[in-house]
């Protein structure tokens, strides 16, 4: 499996904007839970594209962080401190997520 990225924002909006116009398996968003809007973005991702798998890297404390987070749609949180060592995994884990929601 071949991962490269597609886009960059910087806010919720923007991350909307490329979502439609870039179709990605997986989004990766590194947000707070003082910077909402891009877990707002997440959510009405979710609604429009509910087969899109997105990870959310934070460096908020995990159990608060990810409650919200997954209300927001995120399937996975990362804490920033192992980020170079999960993500990998991760995101490989979200993109066979991706297809078998696009199967079903």
């Amino acid at each position: 499996m071949e991962v490269f990225p597609v886009g960059e924002a910087a806010t919720g909006r923007g991350l909307m904007r490329l979502a439609r116009s870039r179709q990605p398996a997986v989004i990766v968003i590194r947000t707070s839970l003082e910077r909402r809007d891009l877990l707002r973005a997440a959510r009405q991702i979710k609604a429009d594209h509910p087969e899109i798998q997105i990870i959310a890297v934070t460096s908020d404390p995990p159990k608060e962080f990810l409650r919200i987070a997954r209300g927001c749609g995120v399937h996975y949180c990362i804490p920033l401190a192992t980020l170079e060592i999960r993500l990998p995994s991760l995101v490989r884990l979200a993109y066979r997520d991706h297809l078998e929601a696009r199967r079903g």
